[in-house]
C-alpha cells in the first residue's frame, strides 16, 4: 500500500478532529434542550398539588440521569478530540511552518492564560465548562427530587 502524503495526512487528521468537535457539540446542545425541557417540567410538577408532585420526582431523577449520560458522552467525545489534537500536533511539528502550528502551539499559549491567581479568572477548557453544568442540572434534578417528595408527603 503507498503512504499517505503529508497534505493527506493532515486532511485525514482534521476530519477525524472536525467529526469529533462537532459531535461533542451536538451532544451539549442536545443536553441543553434536555435539560431546559425537563427542568420545566419539574418545576411545574412542584408548582401542582397532588399526584404531579411524584411526576415531579420521577422527572428529578430523570434530570439527574440525562446529566449523568451526558457526562459520560462528553468524556468519551473529548477523548477522541483530544486523540486527533495529539495527531495534528505531530504532523504540524513535521510539515507546517513555525508560526502556522496552531494545534502544536496551543497548550503552551493556553497554560500561559492560566496563571491568574484564582481560578474564575482563569481561562476554562469545554470540559471543565461542561463538567460544572452537568453537576448544576445532576444538583437541581436531585433536588427537584426530594423536594416533590417533600411537598407531595406534607
Amino acid at each position: 500500500m503507498d503512504r499517505l502524503s503529508a497534505r493527506d495526512t493532515l486532511e485525514h487528521a482534521w476530519r477525524y478532529f472536525a467529526l469529533h468537535a462537532g459531535q461533542r457539540m451536538s451532544l451539549f446542545n442536545y443536553f441543553v434542550l434536555c435539560f431546559a425541557f425537563v427542568s420545566a417540567g419539574l418545576a411545574g410538577c412542584i408548582r401542582a398539588e397532588g399526584p404531579l408532585r411524584l411526576v415531579g420526582a420521577a422527572l428529578g431523577l430523570t434530570l439527574a440521569a440525562i446529566a449523568l449520560a451526558f457526562w459520560k458522552l462528553d468524556q468519551r467525545s473529548a477523548f477522541l478530540v483530544k486523540h486527533a489534537e495529539g495527531a495534528l500536533r505531530e504532523i504540524e511539528k513535521q510539515v507546517a511552518e513555525e508560526e502556522a502550528r496552531l494545534f502544536h502551539d496551543e497548550p503552551e499559549e493556553t497554560a500561559g492564560s492560566q496563571q491568574l491567581p484564582s481560578p474564575l479568572w482563569r481561562v476554562w477548557t469545554y470540559g471543565q465548562t461542561f463538567r460544572v453544568l452537568f453537576a448544576i442540572a445532576g444538583v437541581v434534578g436531585l433536588g427537584g427530587c426530594a423536594l416533590s417528595v417533600y411537598l407531595f408527603f406534607s
